[in-house]
């Protein structure tokens, strides 16, 4: 092989190299922002669990003192 055409082949695999090394840089910035927002997306469905069960609780403590309230209003009749 000539060098012109050595030289031209590798001119063409070095192209060919940087392609592949750029689309692989986007797949993992697509991967890694698809994990990231996959964490975020638990965090915040941790974060509405934690809500849901203070709410539970609060409601639950909310029907404890009204029914305390009725019987005291009951017996207050």
């Amino acid at each position: 092989m000539s060098d012109l055409k050595t030289r031209d082949l590798l001119l063409n695999t070095i192209k060919s190299m940087e392609i592949l090394r750029e689309k692989l840089h986007q797949l993992s910035e697509r991967m890694r922002n698809g994990k990231s927002t996959e964490t975020r997306g638990l965090v915040g469905k941790d974060n509405l669990l934690e809500l849901k069960a203070k709410l539970k609780k609060e409601r639950e403590d909310l029907d404890r003192e009204s029914e305390v309230m009725n019987k005291e209003k009951l017996d207050f009749d």
